[in-house]
């Protein structure tokens, strides 16, 4: 009992120090403006369909450690492998690591060709994997489920020399990301209303321009009140992020391989599908190239009426505070 109040007593000293620490000096990295969150992690193993999709209900991103080792794209994705077996593959390069507002040039070139490149240069390889190499990518036991199969939209490749640090963003499409060699660091913040994700990101391409080394807490106030967890990925272990999720990813300075999968909302009767089956052990040997990936090139996601409508709204009534503020300027004068 006595250990337990010396507990509670330590970390309501821990709370106020954080707070009185934070209030003294509000411009910090995000993620420090409150004490981290706790998030769930998975040893041992992918959980099956059913029991994912009971997980996934919450929203909460949770990490699968070690779970790929066995991928035959993790043991064989060397530089060398990658340059002789599939070089003549042709991806799209970001020809930047600057995940900047607006935008990168990117330019499209052989998987060998950017090889050559990118250890001496700022090229990011963000592209939809090559046919060829997605017969070397399992698909992962939680996606086997029809329904989630039937909503699988896009398969992306990421190559770097590390060193890359995302904006604060939100994606339309819950997304599974696997670390094939490198560590990735993800800060991802609580779920919120679309009012509240509006005040924070762009509607163009639902990213923060809010600086992620140094929140301004006076133009992003909700900011300081979402919780948030920091997750470390390791090369062998999976990511989950729901969608609608606000997340900033940076990687450290060294190779970085990652695969990510994308799909779209489920309503509610295909969800309970998914709970219903447990895993598919007709699906357990599928790979990657044998799912019909709805994407084509271009976003085919419509996105979100509700958010459309209310991003509308926030614009006006930002317009009329504006159109106030220089009315009082105006009298003031």
């Amino acid at each position: 009992m006595k250990s337990d109040r010396t507990y509670a007593a330590i970390m309501l000293t821990l709370c106020v120090i954080h707070t009185f620490w934070v209030a003294a000096k509000p411009d910090l990295p995000l993620g420090s403006h409150r004490l981290p969150r706790d998030h769930t992690e998975l040893l041992g193993g992918f959980p099956s369909a059913s029991e994912f999709a009971r997980i996934s209900v919450t929203r909460e991103p949770m990490v699968f450690r070690g779970v790929i080792k066995d991928w035959p794209a993790f043991r064989l994705w060397t530089d060398d492998y990658i340059a002789s077996r599939h070089g003549d593959e042709v991806v799209s390069v970001d020809l930047s690591k600057s995940d900047l507002e607006g935008g990168v040039p990117t330019e499209d070139m052989t998987l060998r060709e950017f090889l050559l490149r990118y250890n001496d240069s700022q090229t990011y390889l963000i592209s939809d994997m090559p046919r060829a190499m997605q017969l070397e990518v399992p698909m992962p036991p939680v996606l086997h489920c029809k329904s989630l199969l039937g909503a699988l939209s896009k398969l992306k490749l990421w190559v770097s020399s590390g060193g890359t640090s995302s904006r604060l963003h939100v994606d339309h499409e819950h997304n599974l990301a696997c670390v094939l060699d490198g560590q990735k660091q993800f800060t991802v913040l609580e779920h919120v209303g679309n009012r509240q994700l509006l005040e924070i990101v762009e509607m163009d391409d639902m990213c923060s321009n809010v600086d992620v080394n140094l929140v301004d807490l006076e133009r992003f106030p909700v900011l300081a009140e979402l919780r948030w967890s920091n997750m470390t990925v390791r090369a062998g272990d999976c990511i989950y992020v729901p969608s609608k999720t606000l997340h900033q990813v940076r990687t450290q300075e060294q190779r970085s391989v990652l695969v990510t999968m994308w799909w779209h909302d489920l309503d509610l009767k295909k969800a309970r599908q998914c709970i219903g089956v447990g895993t598919i052990d007709v699906h357990s040997q599928m790979t990657a190239d044998a799912v019909h990936w709805q994407h084509d090139g271009e976003e085919n996601h419509p996105g979100d009426p509700e958010l459309t409508a209310m991003h509308k709204e926030l614009r006006m009534a930002k317009g009329r505070k504006r159109r106030n503020a220089k009315r009082g300027e105006m009298i003031e004068k």
